[in-house]
């Protein structure tokens, strides 16, 4: 498949990419059956970057969850 699309570093890019997929498609520039496998790719890529994006956010909740319970923990004198 020879077809230039823009690069996608987030998921809401990943949404630009797969409209000029389906307008390609649309305009014959690449297969229907084509343009699924590239969907496919880009549904992976949008799954991988937002598993990494969910995983971050759970360690900045961990992390200030963390440092609440330390905060607590000083004030009341106690160690955690």
């Amino acid at each position: 498949i020879q077809l230039k699309l823009p690069a996608a570093t987030t998921a809401q890019e990943i949404t630009t990419v797969l409209a000029a997929v389906i307008r390609a498609v649309g305009e014959g520039r690449v297969t229907p059956s084509e343009g699924q496998a590239l969907a496919g790719l880009l549904e992976g890529h949008r799954k991988a970057l937002e598993t990494v994006e969910l995983e971050r956010r759970v360690e900045e909740l961990e992390q200030a969850l963390k440092n609440q319970e330390d905060a607590s923990a000083r004030r009341s004198g106690g160690v955690e």
